[in-house]
């Protein structure tokens, strides 16, 4: 059976920008027909995710970007699911144990619905981070890698936080009525730049998608802590990196005490 090659294909990565630019604006402009309230709120949100996810899902299958290679397994979920899970409890104790810093009264806390927790960390966070970090970033590198490994993830982490930043201009203008020349919408997309970087940062170090799309959701819509608050993201980077250099240990120290024994002749 003959497998097919995937060629390099600069005009789907260019597609999926453009695609990724205009959504959100034909999406607002049709949102401004309904009623405002928190059922179309929430329907509109999930309706944009899907169509992320299917514009991730075409350019991956289309183009030379795989999802093996970018954390989309059933491997990856399990990594994701257990590193969170871990992570949570330890950043719990953290704030319950050691008032830190960043975190307010549990109390003050979990006020979001069931609802928002299941469209911010299951289809906001996943699908634009599939999009944004998992085939537009890694498509980035790919392109400049021949040059500069080095400088190819720079450039992709650079392009893509801005893309990531400009993305969500649209969303600031429509719902808050926010001034596309004012303070706060400057500190905003600052705001947003640094978190697509600290994102693309944590996917290049994990290669997990799944990870950093439900990191993001957990930004957006935290267990516990502020909107946006980077303490979660740090500890299950830290985390990670603990078990990825305990496993090169074990492993490590396995190869040495079961050397593989040449066949007698």
């Amino acid at each position: 059976m003959e497998t097919t090659i995937k060629r390099p294909n600069n005009t789907i990565l260019f597609a999926a920008i453009a695609a990724t630019f205009l959504l959100p604006l034909v999406l607002f402009w049709f949102k401004s027909f309904f009623p405002h309230n928190d059922i179309y709120n929430y329907l509109f949100t999930i309706v944009g995710s899907l169509i992320l996810f299917a514009i991730a899902f075409w350019a991956i299958r289309n183009d030379t970007v795989s999802l093996e290679e970018i954390g989309w397994t059933t491997k990856h979920l399990l990594q994701a699911v257990w590193l969170l899970f871990i992570g949570w409890i330890i950043f719990s104790a953290i704030a319950i144990n050691f008032n830190y810093v960043f975190v307010y009264p549990l109390g003050d806390n979990l006020k979001a619905s069931l609802l928002a927790i299941v469209q911010q960390w299951f289809f906001v966070g996943l699908a634009e981070e599939l999009l944004i970090r998992g085939y537009i970033l890694t498509k980035v590198i790919k392109v400049f890698s021949p040059k500069s490994r080095f400088w190819a993830n720079i450039v992709g982490l650079i392009s893509s936080s801005f893309l990531f930043a400009i993305f969500h201009i649209p969303q600031r203008i429509f719902s808050r009525g926010m001034n596309l020349v004012s303070y706060e919408y400057l500190q905003d997309v600052k705001m947003l730049f640094i978190t697509g970087i600290l994102l693309g940062f944590v996917f290049l170090r994990t290669r997990n998608v799944i990870l950093v799309g439900l990191i993001h959701g957990g930004l957006n819509v935290p267990l516990l802590g502020e909107n946006g608050d980077f303490g979660p993201m740090i500890l299950f980077l830290i985390l990670f990196e603990v078990f990825r250099w305990f496993n090169k240990y074990h492993n490590k120290r396995k190869q040495v005490n079961n050397p593989v024994k040449l066949n007698e002749t």
